[in-house]
């Protein structure tokens, strides 16, 4: 039987939408990819931080991770904002 016809919906679904999606998906992006710092960087740090570029990669490389890795600091800034909206409301 298909996942239609079973009326499955996909892994992505079932996750859960809080604030801090973004950030987990953002540092293990960035542990993967690009070189965390010695300090940890928490949910409010996470939107100004820059990872560095580890060493012996192209710059080119470097670049495109870190377009990839700021989308999940605007989305998780983005979260944030509305958060603290729906809290001051």
């Amino acid at each position: 039987m298909c996942r239609k016809c079973t009326k499955l919906n996909y892994k992505s679904q079932q996750q859960t939408k809080d604030g801090m999606v973004d950030y987990w998906k953002g540092m293990e992006y960035a542990k993967r990819y690009l070189t965390l710092p010695p300090w940890p960087v928490d949910g409010f740090s996470f939107l100004g931080f820059r990872p560095d570029r580890p060493k012996g990669m192209h710059e080119t490389t470097y670049r495109r991770h870190l377009v990839r890795f700021s989308r999940y600091q605007l989305r998780h800034g983005k979260r944030l904002m509305e958060d603290l909206a729906r809290i001051c409301r």
